[in-house]
């Protein structure tokens, strides 16, 4: 939410790598998985804080437009949305019946749209968690 164009990779379990993402990747990204749930400093490539809650691989993250929430998708057949600033959980949407490969905020921060492994997209309230029918 600094405005750094920063992206975090990791190879294992102990390797992760910071990318400014205009300058140092060569050819394209096809796909990229986050398998622990933490925010990392761009400053310093510290971590910052650990966001635990999902039971399966997150596979996806995101910062909504204003910054000071988290939105992850799983494994676990859930997205998670977190406080940024002290990565408490804030809602968890449930109602997949699959793997949440991906969750993305509206431009104004007040939709979140996840996608699924169970061929659907489910449109929610970010503020209140409520899934639009």
């Amino acid at each position: 939410p600094d405005g750094a164009l920063v992206l975090a990779t990791a190879r294992s379990r102990t390797t992760a790598r910071l990318w400014k993402t205009l300058e140092e990747h060569k050819g394209w990204v096809k796909l990229w998985r986050f398998l622990i749930d933490k925010l990392w400093s761009s400053s310093n490539g510290q971590p910052i804080k650990t966001l635990k809650g999902h039971n399966g691989s997150v596979r996806s993250a995101v910062f909504s437009p204003d910054g000071a929430l988290v939105l992850t998708a799983s494994e676990d057949k859930t997205a998670k949305l977190w406080n940024s600033s002290t990565g408490q959980l804030f809602k968890t949407l449930e109602g997949h019946d699959g793997w949440v490969e991906s969750a993305v905020f509206s431009p104004d921060g007040a939709l979140v749209l996840t996608a699924s492994f169970d061929d659907t997209a489910k449109l929610w309230n970010s503020s209140t968690g409520q899934l639009f029918k």
